[in-house]
């Protein structure tokens, strides 16, 4: 009886720790999104654009960074671009390099001519961010020529700031605006559902024995 009842209550502890897993290993974090936000022209008209993002945004969390997504409104769309995440130094500048306190980790290569898809441009990679660290960044770096075209940005946000370089080499940094992201993240660090049932079912199997050992 009292074995039918260990093994209930692990059980039920597997269960109760699968849910918790799922429900913290994902998640999106939306600042701004594609039905809100006036349009300015971001990827295809600058040859640099970095944005940082507060560490409230990521409410404390060491998350996993899979993917974000940006959200064109209207233009022609060719060009590529290498886009790499860090931590901000500070407030933004148009000293671009200076902009980071660590160095850049690549997240991932878009092209605007193919990777737009229903007026979103969905960017995937791996990104290891710990919001007690400080503020994240993004640095986007156009690697070929491309053609002007709309982004989605938010303003009057102070959890955001953006500095940007044109081709023709004007540069400018400024607070409280910047473009539209969803991040999709998951909870860095935390086991899998299946390493924490198997782990649940060999204490099963090892009170199963000293049981049966006591009997």
């Amino acid at each position: 009886m009292k074995l039918k009842f260990l093994k209930t209550a692990l059980m039920g502890v597997i269960i109760t720790l699968c849910s918790l897993v799922n429900s913290a290993s994902a998640g999106l974090i939306h600042v701004g999104n594609g039905s809100s936000g006036n349009n300015d022209c971001t990827f295809g008209c600058m040859s640099i654009y970095q944005q940082s993002f507060d560490s409230s945004i990521f409410l404390g969390e060491n998350l996993d960074i899979l993917d974000m997504t940006f959200y064109s409104s209207s233009g022609d769309f060719y060009g590529e671009y290498d886009i790499f995440m860090s931590y901000a130094a500070g407030d933004l500048t148009i000293d671009f390099e200076n902009n980071i306190s660590q160095p850049w980790t690549y997240f991932s290569s878009v092209n605007l001519a193919t990777d737009i898809v229903n007026s979103e441009l969905k960017v995937s990679g791996l990104f290891n961010y710990d919001s007690t660290i400080g503020d994240l960044i993004i640095g986007l770096y156009r690697t070929s020529s491309t053609n002007s075209g709309n982004f989605l940005h938010h303003g009057s946000d102070p959890r955001i700031q953006r500095a940007y370089k044109h081709p023709n080499g004007v540069q400018f940094a400024h607070k409280d605006y910047g473009v539209n992201v969803t991040f999709n993240t998951r909870v860095a660090n935390v086991p899998e559902p299946s390493t924490l049932a198997i782990f649940a079912l060999g204490m099963i199997g090892l009170a199963s024995r000293r049981f049966k050992k006591q009997s």
